[in-house]
């Protein structure tokens, strides 16, 4: 049974090349695979970042209302009591 096998050579430096992009031609559909898991990871992100913005707009809003109101009661309270 016939092994496929490279024979090791004592001055090797590197196992592998230092970029698999030396390997892989420029239309390989890894490099592809990558590209397309950069962009969702991206527009996830950029996704995620539009949540939390709105969440603390709203957030501030609420705090901002509950501010006008409370001192909306305390204005009338005051003139109440004058």
């Amino acid at each position: 049974m016939g092994q496929n096998f490279l024979p090791d050579t004592v001055n090797q430096t590197h196992l592998f090349p230092p970029s698999l992009h030396d390997w892989l031609p420029e239309d390989h559909l890894a490099r592809f695979a990558v590209w397309a898991k950069r962009m969702k990871d991206a527009g996830a992100k950029a996704a995620k970042t539009r949540r939390d913005r709105l969440k603390w707009k709203k957030a501030g809003l609420k705090a901002a209302q509950t501010r006008k109101r409370n001192a909306e009661k305390n204005q009338g309270a005051a003139s109440l009591s004058n």
